[in-house]
């Protein structure tokens, strides 16, 4: 986890995510993360924390490889194969083939799930289950929010949440009512997609 000097204003955005965050945090009781990608990195904006915050280690400001969180695979899912390809070798990290084959073989799977992408607690190795889905906007995915819980939980209960917390803060972005019709994202809810999940 690192830091570096930032060109780009995402204020506008933590305008319109930071009460929609405190609610899903207060709902979940997890800790919750709004991210953006920034060339091959996860970049975390915001961080709102609780009792589970110090067994998450996860700080605002600062980037993790994108590949290695579950927000920024969410993140890079956005992208074509020859994109996410082209960030990645274009970084100081080696990656070999069969690395960006078995990311590929994970984007792929959390295309289908609609951007959706959940870690349960038995696939973790420090015991943290999360779910992280996208922020759209017309151009396509813009950021990411994702909420990390200590210990075992209900994920097929809080990806709804995390969902709709996600399309909340895109109306808010971009202005769309509440009664405008919303592009349809999934046949399926994320409940059902949770479910599906390996």
């Amino acid at each position: 986890m690192f830091t570096m000097n930032r060109t780009k204003d995402h204020s506008r955005l933590r305008g319109a995510a930071s009460g929609i965050l405190n609610d899903l945090h207060a709902s979940t009781r997890g800790v919750v993360h709004l991210t953006v990608l920034e060339g091959a990195s996860t970049y975390f904006l915001d961080r709102i924390g609780g009792a589970a915050s110090a067994a998450i280690p996860s700080q605002v400001a600062t980037y993790l490889p994108a590949e290695s969180t579950i927000s920024g695979r969410v993140l890079l899912a956005g992208l074509e194969p020859e994109q996410v390809d082209a960030l990645l070798t274009a970084g100081p990290r080696v990656h070999s083939r069969s690395d960006l084959d078995a990311l590929h073989h994970r984007l792929n799977r959390i295309r289908q799930r609609h951007g959706l992408d959940v870690i349960p607690r038995r696939a973790c190795h420090m015991a943290i289950s999360s779910v992280a889905a996208p922020i759209t906007g017309p151009n396509g995915i813009e950021a990411a929010i994702s909420v990390s819980c200590v210990g075992t939980v209900e994920l097929s209960n809080i990806a709804p949440l995390v969902w709709s917390a996600t399309r909340r803060i895109s109306r808010a972005l971009h202005h769309q009512g509440e009664n405008r019709r919303q592009p349809k994202t999934s046949a399926r809810s994320p409940r059902a997609e949770v479910r599906a999940a390996p």
